[in-house]
């Protein structure tokens, strides 16, 4: 391509993730552009991760790499500490565990360059599970479509430096679902975002070991402060947005058999004014209790807007 790539930088963190980091730093050197920049930000790995990334910089001068070190435990203190140092003007987050096709660097720059006035570029990504599951970017993000589908996912978008810091960047207190938070603020700033349509040109891997793997349990455990964050960002009935997510998590929590779920969701119902809306929440937490997915879809014309 014609316009320089320099006006890119990928900020990927890693823990423990040596093998990984060293197939996806492959898919970075199969892009077909270079002078974009990388941040590799170690998270105090102690299987080789950082001289993986240290060796392959030295190799691959054609893609500047800085290797770093943040001791503080978690993404996004790392994810917070590259963004400290990126001096282009759009930043590209992305997850050692991942993989990226051919193709997808040098796309996500073309659409940047034909449309200066956009802020942030989202795309679908394929995931490892069996039949090639897609996750979707949505083509008009909501505080809904971010809460319940988690369209600000860490690798479905890039977007300008200067939005993430404007936003205040990533929050090393939210723990799970940070990027989903941060992404709640980056909507906050009233961004021009725009789709890039087509072929998924990267792959994100499912793990069981996964920071936030497959448990409802899990999740419910470590969901409120995101959650929370969220929520103080959100007027009116958008609020009663993140009450959905709870019931939903509860509800799934509750069908792996946890009873600190089912005493979750008798609290949320005691804390919700309004009959339809405890109405709307038990039908939520039952049918996922039931195992029923995607009951949350019939109050989607009533908040996403």
């Amino acid at each position: 391509m014609k316009e320089s790539a320099s006006i890119l930088t990928v900020v990927v963190p890693v823990y423990n993730r040596a093998g990984m980091l060293s197939e996806f730093l492959e898919s970075l050197q199969g892009q077909d552009v270079r002078g974009f920049k990388l941040i590799v930000v170690d998270n105090c790995s102690t299987d080789g991760s950082r001289g993986v990334a240290e060796q392959w910089g030295k190799v691959n001068p054609d893609i500047p790499t800085l290797v770093l070190t943040e001791p503080r435990r978690g993404a996004a203190a790392a994810r917070q500490r590259g963004l400290e140092e990126v001096d282009t003007e759009w930043t590209l987050f992305f997850d050692s565990d991942d993989l990226m096709l051919p193709g997808h660097i040098g796309r996500v720059l073309r659409h940047i360059y034909a449309h200066p006035e956009t802020d942030i570029w989202g795309w679908n990504v394929k995931t490892d599970l069996p039949g090639g599951v897609v996750r979707y970017f949505h083509s008009h993000p909501s505080a809904w479509t971010n809460v319940m589908n988690g369209t600000f996912a860490t690798s479905r978008y890039c977007a300008r430096t200067s939005l993430f810091r404007k936003a205040g960047g990533w929050n090393p207190e939210i723990g799970l679902w940070d990027d989903i938070e941060l992404g709640a603020r980056l909507l906050r700033q009233k961004p021009k975002i725009e789709k890039i349509v087509g072929e998924e040109l990267m792959v994100v891997r499912v793990l069981s070991e996964s920071i936030t793997g497959d448990s409802y349990t899990g999740w419910m455990r470590r969901m409120e402060p995101a959650l929370q964050s969220i929520e103080s960002g959100l007027r009116g009935r958008d609020r009663f947005i993140t009450d959905i997510k709870r019931a939903q998590t509860y509800g799934g929590a509750a069908r792996e058999g946890s009873v600190e779920a089912v005493n979750k969701m008798q609290a949320l119902l005691g804390r919700t004014s309004g009959r339809l809306r405890r109405l709307a929440l038990r039908y939520i937490y039952r049918t996922v209790r039931c195992g029923i997915r995607g009951t949350y879809l019939l109050l989607k014309p009533f908040y996403d807007r």
